[in-house]
């Protein structure tokens, strides 16, 4: 009888001690609910040494292409989409994006690091190391290798992946290693 009462008495502290941790996330989940996007902090980690990008340009893009995230519930914000949208921008390396339990929407990005400029008649543009194309800045020039003259590639280029010729992909691949060898 003994041995009964001891398990009852189990079997009630272990459905209590369960039941409560049920509450406490059901809690934590509608008070997570209440709390609205009240501002943005946009950290760029390597602003110092590229500045192809700045916080403004950042709110701008989610002000045009996410909508309205001031005033929305931080549940109701697809953190994935906000990421999207900003690695869509050339000069983004990678971002990440995190609210907190004050509602501030956080985003963490990493530039592109170009390796060399090419100078075309219609402009340039700059490449990274794994070749991805970053257009000019009017506001930044970075210090890299220089390719001018009579290149044999598109003068104007948003995507190495425009180009579709095989010989010019093979000499943009080429400067691309030999930049790299030299760094």
């Amino acid at each position: 009888m003994k041995i009964e009462k001891r398990h009852i008495i189990q079997i009630a502290g272990w459905s209590l001690l369960v039941l409560c941790f049920i509450g406490m996330f059901i809690a934590g989940r509608m008070s997570r609910r209440a709390v609205v996007c009240e501002s943005i902090d946009v950290a760029i980690t390597d602003s110092l040494s590229n500045k192809f990008i700045s916080k403004a340009d950042i709110t701008a893009i989610l002000d045009s292409l996410y909508g309205r995230y001031i005033g929305v519930s931080i549940d109701s914000l697809d953190l994935n989409r906000i990421e999207d949208i900003i690695d869509s921008n050339s000069a983004v390396h990678k971002s990440q994006a995190s609210v907190t339990r004050k509602g501030v929407l956080k985003i963490e990005i990493t530039q592109r690091k170009p390796v060399v400029r090419f100078i075309t008649k219609a402009g340039g543009y700059y490449a990274d190391a794994q070749g991805s194309i970053i257009p000019i800045q009017k506001n930044f020039s970075s210090r890299v290798h220089t390719v001018d003259g009579a290149l044999p590639i598109p003068s104007r280029m948003e995507d190495a992946a425009e180009m579709d010729d095989p010989k010019q992909l093979k000499w943009f691949n080429g400067i691309i290693d030999l930049v790299n060898f030299m760094e």
